[in-house]
């Protein structure tokens, strides 16, 4: 079963640019307004893109719940 990432990429500096993308996270304006009314899926892909494409504190939020579940379960 793939994990999917779906924990919302927000590190709180939110500004958009004039492209309409936050500055912080790297999701545009509508992502995030449609972002709970979003499917698992959906919020999995705009995740693997951000993770390809953002620094360093949008890949540590997404990234430490995995790293914290794989320690609990024995898998790290």
């Amino acid at each position: 079963m793939p994990i999917l990432i779906t924990a919302s990429p927000c590190i709180g500096t939110c500004k958009s640019n004039k492209r309409g993308i936050c500055k912080g996270c790297g999701r545009t304006d509508r992502e995030i307004e449609r972002w709970k009314s979003l499917s698992a899926e959906n919020r999995h892909d705009i995740n693997m893109r951000l993770l390809a494409t953002q620094g360093k504190q949008v890949r540590q939020k997404l990234l430490k719940p995995i790293a914290r579940t794989a320690e609990q379960d024995g898998l790290a």
